[in-house]
């Protein structure tokens, strides 16, 4: 790698690290040392390192409510890709559109209204690659239509998030 590679990867990582991404997202993406994404962090003021292992798709939408929430980060990020980066996982896009969530779900009014929390950053990292690889996928449901996703191996018994949550306002 050459000093203008390594320049550019170093600023990818400082954005990456600020944006909130753990330690092991940054190293796969830019293919620096985590020693060194480690010292970089040093030089960020309010940037905190993000460590430890990252949580399964599975374990990440375990609730109906984390499920719309997946799904309105998926949604969002599809928006944004083009074909040419549809099968790449681009960071700075994820990013973008994780931002973007945010912002969606702090307008929204069932969002402010219930206890759940918006997935982070890193959940969103193994939303999308979990999709990429095809071990969530978005199903559709037979008695709303809306689209949710789901672990791909629980096709036949998925309940609808939307139907649920009608449900038990009802």
């Amino acid at each position: 790698m050459n000093a203008i590679q390594r320049s550019q990867k170093t600023l990818k990582a400082f954005r990456l690290l600020k944006a909130g991404f753990k330690t092991s997202i940054i190293v796969n993406d830019t293919g620096l040392k985590p020693d060194y994404i480690r010292s970089l962090t040093k030089e960020l003021e309010n940037v905190q390192l993000k460590g430890g292992q990252l949580p399964e798709a599975k374990a990440i939408l375990n609730t109906h409510f984390a499920s719309i929430e997946g799904y309105a980060f998926l949604s969002t990020y599809l928006t944004l890709t083009t074909k040419q980066t549809s099968n790449h996982l681009d960071l700075d896009v994820l990013a973008r559109a994780y931002q973007l969530y945010i912002k969606i779900r702090n307008q929204c009014e069932l969002c402010k209204s219930s206890n759940t929390s918006a997935i982070d950053i890193n959940e969103a990292w193994v939303l999308l690659r979990s999709f990429k690889i095809n071990n969530i996928v978005f199903h559709r449901c037979r008695h709303c239509y809306n689209h949710f996703i789901i672990p791909a191996d629980k096709q036949p018994n998925a309940t609808c998030p939307f139907c649920y949550l009608k449900r038990k306002v009802s």
